[in-house]
């Protein structure tokens, strides 16, 4: 799971990769385009970091509602959309190398 102190740079690196900022992604748009990549983030941080529905929710300013939504929405996507997973790969990616730089540091200090 990823520290707290690193969730901010991790969102912001995934946004800027993506080609939205950090406002847009905690914004209320509706466009698909937006929303999907909302869906995507909502889906790592629940999945793959262990955050909880509402933490999600309330780090993407979305009810905890919203966020189950975009999770099952999410894995019946990946499974059709060839896009979807592209996002998915992109995040899992960033993910990747975040973990190796943090264990990375943690070496170093030891």
């Amino acid at each position: 799971m990823i520290q707290e102190k690193y969730l901010d740079e991790y969102i912001t690196a995934y946004c800027k990769k993506v080609d939205i900022t950090l406002e847009q992604l905690k914004s209320k748009g509706r466009k698909r385009d937006l929303v999907e990549k909302r869906m995507i983030a909502a889906y790592f941080l629940r999945n793959k970091v262990g955050m909880t529905f509402l933490s999600v929710g309330k780090y993407l300013h979305k009810n905890h509602a919203s966020v189950i939504h975009y999770v099952n929405l999410t894995e019946n996507f990946l499974t059709v959309y060839p896009h979807i997973k592209r996002l998915y790969n992109i995040v899992k990616n960033l993910l990747f190398q975040m973990i190796c730089r943090i264990q990375y540091q943690k070496k170093k200090k030891n």
